[in-house]
């Protein structure tokens, strides 16, 4: 079962009064830490919401991946249906060779925003897709659940340029740029998924203990996704979660197969390193 994170203000509810087509704002759904594609949205749409993962992403005109919106079913002879603006829909994985054994020596992630970015995008000095690696550290081993997190978190952190200075979507006409208010991170890992919507509140509730009273596996991870979400809630910025299988997360995926290339790490402490941040 989904939960509402506490918000520190109401957000105005979506309202879709007609059928719509062309990309447009959408604005931020009233609560975060959902589920994607949220149930409600699709309530009153004929057909339900969609169940091919192709029809819930939307490509952009700059390349990026857009949210696609519940009331634009008919597609236009440019093959789109209609889209969030205002949304990045952003692919993640972790990988670790050899989890769960003693080879397990080394941890990455892949953070995929999309393909095709132009030659006229105003974002094409922005390095959008990359791969990192997980340094090694004196306590935790390297396991594809502390990649999966990591991943999480570094998406959050990466997608803060868009929602402080836009460039997902060309605006023109607009008096400032349109910046980002709804993020989907999407990804295979159920073990995230299911954690981040379902556990957390009890898990932050409880002193980060389980039910039979044990610390949470992955703590230190998990309280750092939960503070990077709180901060975009701060914003008025929702971050959902979008459970695929891992055939439609193969970008992603070969981002993090290539961490042991790369010298971009990302921690905690510090962030990533290498000059991206």
């Amino acid at each position: 079962m989904s939960y509402h994170r506490p918000l520190k203000r109401k957000r105005g509810v979506r309202e879709y009064k007609k059928e719509t087509h062309g990309p447009h704002p959408g604005g931020a759904p009233e609560s975060t830490c959902e589920t994607y594609p949220r149930e409600d949205e699709y309530a009153e749409v004929p057909g339900g919401k969609p169940t091919d993962p192709l029809d819930l992403e939307m490509d952009g005109i700059n390349g990026f991946m857009h949210v696609r919106c519940p009331r634009g079913k008919t597609k236009c002879p440019c093959g789109r249906l209609a889209l969030h603006i205002d949304s990045l829909v952003i692919a993640i994985d972790g990988a670790c060779p050899g989890n769960g054994s003693l080879n397990a020596t080394r941890s990455g992630g892949g953070i995929f925003f999309g393909t095709s970015f132009g030659a006229n995008s105003p974002t094409t000095d922005y390095k959008q897709n990359f791969a990192f690696r997980i340094p090694d550290h004196s306590y935790y081993p390297h396991t594809s659940q502390r990649a999966e997190l990591h991943a999480a978190a570094g998406a959050l952190l990466k997608a803060r340029h868009y929602v402080n200075e836009g460039g997902q979507f060309p605006c023109e006409g607009c008096v400032r740029p349109c910046t980002v208010k709804h993020i989907v991170l999407k990804t295979d890992s159920a073990y995230l998924v299911k954690g981040i919507t379902s556990h957390i509140n009890k898990w932050r509730h409880n002193g980060w203990r389980t039910a039979d009273r044990r610390e949470v596996k992955n703590r230190d991870l998990w309280e750092w996704l939960d503070r990077l979400i709180n901060a975009y809630d701060d914003m008025d910025v929702v971050v959902d979660f979008w459970l695929v299988r891992r055939e439609h997360n193969v970008q992603a995926d070969a981002l993090a197969a290539i961490d042991s290339a790369m010298s971009l790490t990302l921690t905690i402490e510090g962030g990533f390193k290498n000059g991206f941040f």
